[in-house]
């Protein structure tokens, strides 16, 4: 094959033109087919060629004082030459770097004009035969270093026909020098196949700045792990890097496999994502297997406690049952320190997706790997007061109960006084707790107080007193207070009934108690006072003078009444009260007072006005009415009192007695 020089442009057989074959670099006639190869010949400019390729190699590795050294011979010799030209441009686009990192933008700016002031003494298209100097250049170039170089600052230059022209050699697993921009570049590029090579050549790279985009922007393959593991073998800051897989595991595309491969190469530098990074990625919704796969990965090396405290928070709040004891498993098994949150179990044991079943084996799970005692006790107390089907908080309760084997009595008070949340249900939790509280009478002490100042519902609340006392919590309905009204007379009839079939004693001040509370309001009931009364029962005046005016008039009132008048603290004889009457002011013997307010019946104002009769000595005697003194008779006389027709009818047999 003969010889030619890049500035013979005929065929020397036919005249014809030559077309110049990059790749077999050679000249090959378009006519008669006559292969030329390139002369080594430079036409006399091997030295400013040379100088140039100094200048660049000096500038590959940020020499700067070098590459001046080298210029300068190019300034003397031929500062025309394209390679002269293309070294000037790349010096100073390194100096405008450097003067950027440190902060003088002035410089900077400066320095890249005159990069680009440089660039337009080239010609404005490449053209290997017309640009034939600068091909032969682009030739001569043995370096992958310079070579990257170029590529770099021809894209800077937004000058593509260069760089790829240059590209065409480049062989970046012969890079020896700094390849991060080399790295960047081909990635930007999407050459993986460069990317690889880079990765993998002699060269040096700041890992920190190119992996992060290899994480991103790397396809969905295997080798896209064993790169990382490559590049981090190189040494890393672990910090940033950190950042990096933490940004990539929460939201990579990547399949489950390859993310997996690509969290263990991290792994293996003591490398692992943020706790939240992993958490973000559970609340996306994974199956079982995917979260088998990155928890897994994760944890080959030990977490930290806030980032396990995390994974389980998140486990808790968005995977099943299942796939949350598996994350418990493998943070155990990695030796991390699992804390839990009691509102993050809390939350876990109210969710109405996950079965009681579920809820039990997730309790027995987090019980087993690491739940303290004392927030065992924080959380039954917390589930008392959630919301939760009352099936299901029972099971619970017995579950938790008894793995604690002794819950603190304290819950149970804070339960019984001030959680609404159960509703009439609450009674039917009651025996299941009081099973697992050893101190009875740190509880019957709140029975006795949520008797006298629970915050349920009257229906709720006598409910929850029955069930109290069935425990043997409440010893007598007089303990409590008289505190059994409730939202019908027929159901506090229940509830004092229930009591006494609990084995519930009636003591001595129940009846009054009861009379205390409920005289004047609907919620008193004449049958209540029959399950309360007692022959050994003690009664106030004042409870029996306000049975007398506000119990209504039903069957067994004048009975209730004789019964109140025989059980009194004091006797009747004389008894002389102060009333607001329909007449006015009144001030006498109950017996009269009792005729002036009266609405009952005759039969019962005639039984309990017998019942009265010994609070007066003489049925006509004397009474202040508004402040007036005289005769009960003449006030009657006068017209100055009215009374019921039974209360006229009995007055008048008085008289005639």
């Amino acid at each position: 094959m003969a010889l030619i020089s890049y500035r013979q442009r005929d065929c020397e057989t036919c005249g014809g033109p030559l077309e110049y074959h990059a790749d077999k670099k050679e000249y090959v006639c378009k006519y008669c087919g006559n292969r030329y190869e390139k002369t080594e010949s430079y036409d006399g400019q091997f030295s400013v060629r040379h100088a140039a390729l100094q200048a660049l190699s000096a500038i590959a590795r940020r020499n700067c004082e070098l590459a001046e050294d080298n210029l300068n011979d190019c300034q003397k010799i031929d500062p025309a030459y394209p390679g002269s030209i293309i070294a000037r441009m790349s010096y100073c686009l390194l100096r405008a770097g450097i003067a950027q990192a440190e902060g003088d933008g002035l410089a900077s700016a400066n320095y890249i004009n005159q990069a680009i002031d440089q660039y337009r003494k080239l010609p404005s298209s490449f053209d290997e035969i017309a640009c034939d100097t600068e091909a032969d250049f682009y030739e001569s170039i043995d370096s992958e270093d310079v070579r990257s170089l170029l590529i770099t600052n021809f894209n800077l230059m937004k000058d593509e026909t260069r760089a790829q022209r240059i590209d065409e050699a480049f062989d970046p697993s012969k890079v020896h020098g700094d390849a991060t921009n080399a790295l960047v570049r081909e990635m930007r590029q999407g050459d993986w196949a460069a990317v690889d090579a880079l990765i993998g050549a002699q060269g040096r790279y700041d890992v920190d700045a190119f992996l992060p985009l290899l994480l991103d922007s790397y396809p969905n393959c295997e080798q896209k792990a064993r790169d990382v593991s490559i590049a981090l073998a190189r040494g890393a800051d672990g910090t940033r890097m950190r950042e990096a897989l933490s940004r990539y595991v929460a939201g990579a595309s990547d399949d489950v496999g390859i993310r997996a491969a690509v969290i263990s190469a991290f792994a293996e530098r003591g490398i692992a994502p943020q706790g939240e990074a992993v958490a973000n990625w559970l609340a996306s919704g994974p199956d079982q297997g995917e979260v088998n796969t990155i928890v897994s990965a994760t944890c080959t090396t030990t977490l930290s406690d806030d980032d396990a405290e995390a994974i389980v928070e998140s486990a808790l709040a968005h995977l099943d049952a299942a796939s949350i004891e598996n994350v418990i498993a493998i943070l155990a098994g990695s030796e991390s320190f699992i804390s839990y949150q009691v509102s993050a179990l809390t939350s876990f044991f109210t969710r109405a997706d996950q079965t009681s079943d579920d809820k039990v084996a997730v309790y027995r799970c987090v019980a087993a790997n690491g739940l303290t005692n004392k927030k065992k006790q924080a959380l039954f107390g917390e589930l008392l007061n959630a919301s939760v089907p009352i099936s299901e908080k029972r099971l619970l309760a017995d579950v938790i109960g008894t793995d604690i084997g002794a819950i603190n009595p304290t819950l149970i008070e804070r339960y019984l006084l001030h959680s609404t949340v159960d509703g009439a249900g609450k009674a039917d939790l009651v025996s299941e707790l009081v099973k697992h509280v050893p101190a009875r009478e740190s509880l019957a002490y709140a029975a006795k107080r949520y008797a006298s100042s629970g915050t349920d519902s009257p229906e709720a609340k006598n409910k929850v007193i029955a069930a109290l006392a069935r425990e043997g919590l409440i010893e007598r309905i007089d303990d409590l207070g008289g505190t059994l009204e409730g939202d019908s007379p027929g159901q506090s009839v229940e509830t004092a009934r229930g009591m006494k079939e609990a084995g519930v004693g009636v003591g001595p001040t129940a009846l009054n108690d009861y009379l205390g509370k409920t005289l004047g309001t609907s919620e008193y009931s004449g049958r209540v006072f029959d399950e309360l009364y007692i022959p050994q029962c003690r009664i106030s005046r004042e409870n029996f003078i306000r049975f007398l005016f506000d119990a209504p008039d039903e069957q067994g009132k004048a009975e209730r009444a004789a019964k109140l008048a025989r059980a009194l603290t004091g006797t009747l004889a004389d008894l002389r009260i102060k009333a607001d009457t329909p007449s006015g002011s009144f001030e006498g013997p109950l017996l009269h007072a009792y005729l002036l307010k009266t609405t009952d019946g005759a039969p019962t104002v005639n039984a309990i006005g017998g019942v009265l009769l010994e609070t007066a000595r003489k049925p006509n005697c004397e009474v202040t009415l508004n402040g007036s003194t005289k005769k009960f008779k003449k006030f009657v006389s006068s017209g100055q009192v009215q009374l019921s027709e039974p209360a006229a009818a009995f007055w008048a047999s008085m008289r005639k007695a």
